[in-house]
């Protein structure tokens, strides 16, 4: 049987031992999505290079219309900005219904019933539809990285380009390049 002292002890080590635990997630979980960013820059970059794999998928189609060709080599320098960022409202409307939910539900009503049922007392009805509000955030991120290129004539070209990365709404990917720019 533990003594009244040791009772003492052992829940002021638990308590220890749960804030430290605590405290390494509050820091080190902005690391974890940073890498996860970076993967997907160096994911897209690899793509070009060896030409395996699909180097569309990694970046935001109608933001990224056109994406880096004749890449030899890269390097990562620094992450230029890494902003964590209150999540936005989200608009239910008449326009989400026909474009995503015609078949799921018989009518538009239906649908707005629905929904409020799904986001509860998050869901704030308007004329316009429901406005969700949301609680949550996420990071944003802009990497520098050193790139190697090739022109036409198969001269070597060393540039640098930014990179920015913003959380996927695809399925399958947490992070995907909204754009880029030479620096």
């Amino acid at each position: 049987m533990v003594a009244g002292k040791d009772k003492k002890k052992l829940a002021l080590l638990i308590l220890s031992i749960i804030i430290v635990v605590f405290a390494a997630g509050m820091f080190l979980y902005p690391e974890l999505q940073e890498r996860k960013a970076r993967n997907v820059v160096e994911k897209h970059l690899q793509a070009v290079i060896t030409g395996k794999g699909n180097p569309y998928e990694t970046v935001d189609v109608l933001k990224v219309r056109k994406i880096p060709e004749g890449v030899l080599d890269f390097i990562y320098l620094d992450t230029l900005k890494r902003e964590r960022i209150k999540d936005k409202s989200m608009v239910i409307d008449r326009n989400m219904y026909e474009n995503s939910f015609r078949t799921v539900y018989k009518s538009y009503d239906e649908f707005i019933d629905g929904m409020k049922i799904v986001y509860g007392s998050k869901a704030e009805q308007t004329e316009d539809g429901l406005v969700v509000k949301r609680n949550g955030h996420h990071y944003e991120f802009e990497f520098l990285y050193d790139v190697t290129l090739t022109d036409r004539s198969g001269q070597k070209l060393y540039k640098k380009y930014v990179f920015e990365v913003r959380p996927s709404h695809l399925p399958g990917s947490d992070y995907i390049i909204s754009g880029f720019q030479e620096r």
